[in-house]
């Protein structure tokens, strides 16, 4: 440029509109403006979930970093003043995240406690009323003469009828002590029941059953009977009641089927004649807490003939024993260690 006959000389480090910087210089000057665009999106999204002053002070940086507001705070001499307040603006962001990280940390993480979740989905009972009341009225009806009970009386007696109705509320008491019972919905004196032992079901309302024997409702009603219901009880492992579906997922079929096929030899005439065909069957009854193994065999007469036949086997899932077995022996059903049938002969 020249001025009356003079070549005016620009500095290059004062850049001018209508000069160009440097390659270092504009480079920066690009990032700058990746920068800002950046922080302006933060602090968009940030307005958008309702982080007010927070985003608010993005906003300010992104505006005071724009090269440009530089260019222009240079001119009017207060570029330090403009650094100053980029720097703080900044800061204050970043604390007022920090500050909010605190917060949400003291607030999410007991919410996300896995025993604070149980407790305010299924608070567990601490006292003995509380247990209590999880019984109805309801739950359990008195065995009386009625036509519906008379099988009962004839099975057990009215001496094991009075042991059963003076035990079934200790029975219920012992069940609701279960955390997988949300409340006792029914107790009623089992078919498996008899004079020699007395055994009752429990029906919960979530579809829980349990099944639960003389000698475990009388140990209930000797250490609970002088509590009173305000007293907070702490329950022991052999104070708690399984669920009848819990004994048949650790089921040994296996297991089960060697002992139903030693229970079927003892009863056959031709024991040693035994032999099986093909694979067992296993079906299992959740709700009851039972496994009917099924399978084809073949055997002997007296004659020495050879009979194919077919067994099945009803076992307890918790300890395996057999409740019922029954096999075909000249195209009918006999049956040993008699259990409970219901529903037209089908085990439940």
């Amino acid at each position: 440029m020249t001025v009356f006959g003079r070549r005016r000389i620009v500095p290059p480090s004062l850049p001018v509109a209508g000069v160009s910087v440097s390659r270092p210089s504009r480079w920066i000057r690009v990032l700058v403006r990746i920068w800002a665009v950046f922080v302006f999106v933060v602090a968009v999204g940030g307005l958008l979930q309702g982080a007010w002053i927070g985003s608010l002070a993005l906003l300010a940086h992104a505006v005071l970093v724009w090269p440009e507001v530089g260019d222009f705070a240079a001119r009017l001499g207060v570029a330090w003043v403009r650094l100053v307040c980029a720097g703080v603006t900044l800061v204050v962001f970043i604390v007022l995240v920090s500050l909010g990280a605190g917060d949400d940390e003291i607030a999410v993480e007991p919410e996300m406690s896995r025993s604070d979740v149980m407790s305010k989905l299924s608070p567990p009972p601490s006292t003995l009323g509380a247990y209590r009341s999880k019984i109805p009225g309801h739950a359990f009806s008195r065995i009386d003469r009625s036509d519906y009970y008379i099988s009962v009386h004839r099975r057990l007696g009215p001496t094991r009828v009075r042991d059963a109705n003076t035990l079934a509320p200790w029975v219920a008491l012992r069940v609701s002590f279960a955390s997988s019972c949300d409340r006792v919905d029914m107790v009623e004196i089992s078919q498996d029941a008899s004079q020699a032992e007395l055994r009752w079901f429990v029906d919960c309302l979530n579809r829980q059953r349990f099944y639960v024997n003389e000698a475990d409702a009388k140990a209930t009603r000797v250490k609970f009977a002088d509590v009173p219901d305000t007293a907070v009880i702490d329950l022991l492992p052999e104070d708690l009641p399984r669920a009848e579906n819990a004994k048949v997922i650790g089921f040994d079929e296996l297991a089960g089927l060697r002992i139903c096929e030693a229970s079927l030899r003892s009863r056959l005439q031709q024991p040693d004649a035994y032999r099986p065909v093909g694979a067992a069957r296993t079906q299992r009854h959740p709700q009851r807490g039972r496994v009917t193994i099924t399978r084809s065999f073949i055997t002997s007469n007296g004659l020495g003939q050879s009979i194919h036949s077919q067994w099945e086997c009803l076992l307890d899932a918790g300890d395996t024993r057999v409740i019922e077995i029954k096999w075909l022996d000249a195209g009918q059903w006999r049956v040993a260690a008699k259990g409970s049938l219901h529903h037209g002969g089908a085990w439940n």
